[in-house]
């Protein structure tokens, strides 16, 4: 590598506040039609169970069971399966405890639900649970507290809670028939699309936001694509989709070589080979028909991207030598990541507990208010406050609020029909189908769909309450947990990113120094450990400066400062990653390493001559 690191330049600008015109925003978004049927079936089954064995509230009972199909997201099945079981219970549970909880005393339910709350969050952010995350565990204790009964009771809620997942689990796990490796392959090319991105935008304002993705995607595929994970069935594809993701971070390496040596822009017949290398990494004979373009200028950087191209695509094709294994590390297992969340530093036990005391307040509004529905106000507070930045609870807020408006009014028409039976059951499934369909481009369109499913359960199990009374309850309730919600993150979290942003920076830059230290004394295993601890190091250092950009502070000159910084430290922390990689560390030199090295210590005093202030 000719140029290991260089002086900032072309920093591009800083990500700009999202404005509240965003909330009204069509997201661009295709309509994952797969996802939503099969969605809309989970939670349709239990309600035709229930009905066409003369239990129809049996089968209302059990329809929360069916949203765990929303938890299946891109991991491999085996994992899958363990997954959805442990949603399943954790989900009868939640709404047993509170049900029982709540029979004791209003306070006591109330308690409990803040607990249970609070606990889902934990786990689910400290875990990087994706959407839905903690918001159904939220919604079966919100259930709970309106539902209480005594222990002796609980029995036949919860087994039927338990038994509606069943159906998601089976529609979750159909795939493993016929295609056992569709979400390594997935995560696989999302990989290398990541990579295409990254290389379109080299020499554009885009850059560092599109590394940062790409980074994201092969962390990504680096978890579902797993050793220990070797399955029986199709041994050689697997193995395939392994050694493509190893090439894939060498691909990674030669990237940030690339755009260390030059900003010019990178060839788009290039990028167009590599998106369609994406589409074929689980199709030998498809892949094997591709090729790469010739390098078009003599740089080094240019070459050695061209040549772990091209070995990529001959991994694709099943005609390539054995890669260099990489040095293999300990993972992180499941009680390591949740020991770290507990970290001063984290965010994850601040937000917890945030949530945990606005829904406590929220009970103690609702029960003055005397609402009829309080687990309506409590599950709107705690959607609201579970977006990822104050500008996100504010749009989700004006989202929920439209969309609940609108909603109501599609509700009382579908309530105008008397729908029963059947017709109640298809009709829920149809309205999960939509919003599942429309959740993507605006949070809002899929709450004009929630509301009125949630308007037509509570008109099946209460058939004797009127329809202007049911609406007028759903509005009231989802108001007020909208404007508890906004309250209480703006009160109590408003803050929270921007100030721990020094801190993530002394974090990442001391991860660099163990890093080169582990390079220059020779130490590949610690090195390798390093490498990974800091790449998960820069990915959350931007993820936390785009959600304190969001925080909607009057004072935006420190975030301003703090950009050339960020940018600085993630340019040196990528390069260094490069460094290290494994092809790459036997070219590295000692003077490569004192380079880095300098630049780093220049980068560390100039935070501390500015001196920042630190959480």
């Amino acid at each position: 590598m000719e140029s290991t690191t260089r002086s900032i330049h072309n920093i591009g600008k800083p990500p700009k506040p999202i404005s509240i015109m965003a909330a009204f925003r069509i997201n661009k978004a295709p309509f994952p039609w797969r996802h939503a049927i099969e969605a809309g079936l989970s939670c349709l089954i239990p309600l035709l169970v229930g009905l066409f064995t003369g239990h129809f509230a049996y089968g209302l009972m059990a329809v929360t069971g069916g949203f765990i199909y929303l938890y299946a997201s891109n991991e491999p099945y085996g994992k899958r399966a363990v997954k959805l079981v442990t949603v399943m219970i954790a989900n009868a549970l939640a709404f047993g405890l509170t049900a029982w909880a709540a029979s004791a005393s209003f306070w006591m339910g109330a308690l409990v639900l803040a607990f249970v709350s609070a606990l889902s969050v934990y786990i689910c952010e400290a875990l990087s649970v994706p959407v839905p995350s903690s918001f159904f565990f939220i919604m079966s204790a919100s259930l709970g507290t309106s539902m209480p009964m005594p222990l002796s009771h609980l029995a036949l809620p919860v087994a039927l809670s338990f038994l509606g997942g069943i159906p998601a689990w089976l529609i979750a796990m159909y795939g493993w028939l016929s295609n056992p490796h569709r979400p390594e392959a997935r995560a696989v090319a999302g990989a290398y699309q990541g990579l295409a991105g990254w290389m379109a935008a080299v020499g554009t304002d885009h850059l560092h936001a599109a590394q940062h993705q790409a980074a994201v995607l092969l962390r990504e595929a680096e978890t579902v694509v797993a050793p220990a994970s070797m399955p029986r069935r199709d041994r050689g594809l697997y193995v395939r989709l392994m050694r493509l993701n190893e090439q894939a971070d060498n691909v990674f390496s030669a990237i940030i070589a690339l755009t260390a040596e030059s900003s010019v822009p990178v060839d788009p017949k290039l990028t167009a080979a590599v998106r369609s290398l994406a589409d074929a990494v689980d199709d030998p004979d498809r892949a094997a028909c591709l090729t790469m373009p010739q390098p078009v200028g003599d740089s080094q950087a240019e070459a050695t991207l061209h040549r772990e191209l091209a070995k990529a695509l001959a991994i694709a094709g099943d005609d390539a030598p054995d890669l260099v294994p990489r040095v293999e590390v300990p993972r992180g297992n499941i009680g390591a990541l949740l020991r770290g969340a507990l970290s001063r530093h984290s965010l994850v036990v601040p937000k917890a507990m945030r949530i945990a005391a606005v829904l406590i307040i929220a009970a103690v509004v609702a029960h003055v208010s005397g609402t009829q529905r309080p687990y309506w106000v409590y599950l709107t507070c705690a959607a609201v406050m579970l977006g990822p930045s104050v500008a996100a609870t504010v749009h989700r807020s004006i989202q929920r609020t439209i969309g609940t408006i609108v909603g109501a009014a599609v509700g009382a028409f579908i309530l105008s029909l008397h729908p029963s039976g059947i017709y109640i059951a298809l009709t829920f499934g149809v309205l999960q189908v939509l919003a599942q369909l429309t959740i993507a481009r605006n949070y809002g369109f899929a709450i004009l769909f929630f509301t009125p499913l949630g308007l037509l359960l509570v008109h099946a199990g209460h058939p004797d309450l009127t329809t202007n009374y049911l609406v007028s309850a759903r509005l009231i309730d989802i108001l007020l947990g909208c404007a508890l919600g906004l309250i209480g993150t703006m009160l109590f979290g408003r803050r929270t990113s921007s100030k721990r942003m020094p801190v993530l920076l002394d974090d990442a830059i001391a991860r660099e120094e163990r890093l080169l230290a582990a390079l220059r004394t020779g130490q590949p295993q610690e090195a390798e450990l390093q490498r990974r601890s800091l790449r998960t190091s820069l990915i959350n250092l931007r993820v936390m400066y785009d959600t304190a950009v969001n925080e909607m502070t009057r004072d935006w000159s420190q975030l301003e400062l703090l950009w050339p910084a960020l940018i600085g430290v993630q340019r040196l922390g990528f390069n260094l990653i490069a460094l290290s990689d494994p092809q790459m560390r036997q070219q590295t030199s000692a003077e490569s390493l004192l380079q880095v090295g300098q630049e780093l210590h220049e980068i560390s005093h100039g935070l501390q001559v500015a001196q920042l202030p630190r959480s």
